[in-house]
């Protein structure tokens, strides 16, 4: 029950969520960082420190809009204080590329649009980068064998990705067949990101 005092702690052992922005746009994780909604006496408002504060003018753009806000608001990031287990950004070829690929895999039953597709990119940072396995086996989801490989737990094997893929079908026709058409370029891309690091 959402009013019991331990379903905050039960919840917080049994999900994680990871922030998941355009790579041009990460107020979240910029309002995060630079401290915005550490203290309770900070007014509401947006956050003093903003994309443009550290990403030129003339490359915050993205596709995904509805990511996209220059400052994050303070209460948004006392939350995501509170909630997230971590934050990841996404290029925009990346997230285009989940449009066709989901649409593919389901059919019409899954039409994304790009800002959603990339929430379906969290699995491969986790386990397609350093960090992310180290945050894996630090909640006990992964282990190493002695001869260094890794190897999902009986705690990740259990695991369910859940991601919030709403707003595809309120995307006019046209622009969606142009998400399917840049989402070509971005698989080449989407492809080379999906190669583990070391």
């Amino acid at each position: 029950r959402a009013s019991s005092p331990a379903s905050p702690t039960l919840y917080q052992r049994a999900l994680y969520g990871i922030v998941l922005e355009p790579t041009t746009f990460p107020s979240c994780l910029l309002g995060v960082r630079s401290g915005c909604g550490a203290s309770a006496a900070e007014p509401p408002g947006a956050c003093p420190v903003g994309v443009e504060d550290h990403i030129a003018r003339e490359r915050c753009a993205t596709i995904a809009d509805g990511l996209a806000c220059g400052h994050a608001s303070v209460l948004g990031c006392r939350a995501l204080r509170r909630a997230a287990a971590g934050f990841a950004t996404v290029p925009d070829l990346v997230m285009t590329a989940t449009v066709p690929t989901a649409l593919h895999a389901q059919g019409k039953a899954l039409k994304i649009e790009p800002s959603a597709g990339a929430a379906l990119f969290g699995p491969q940072m986790l386990l397609g980068t350093s960090s992310g396995r180290a945050f894996l086996r630090a909640e006990g989801f992964l282990t190493r064998t002695w001869g260094g490989q890794w190897k999902p737990t009986a705690r990740m094997r259990q695991a369910t990705h859940v991601a919030w893929t709403t707003g595809g079908n309120m995307v006019p026709q046209d622009v969606y067949d142009e998400y399917l058409r840049g989402g070509a370029e971005g698989l080449k891309l989407f492809d080379r990101h999906l190669v583990p690091d070391v």
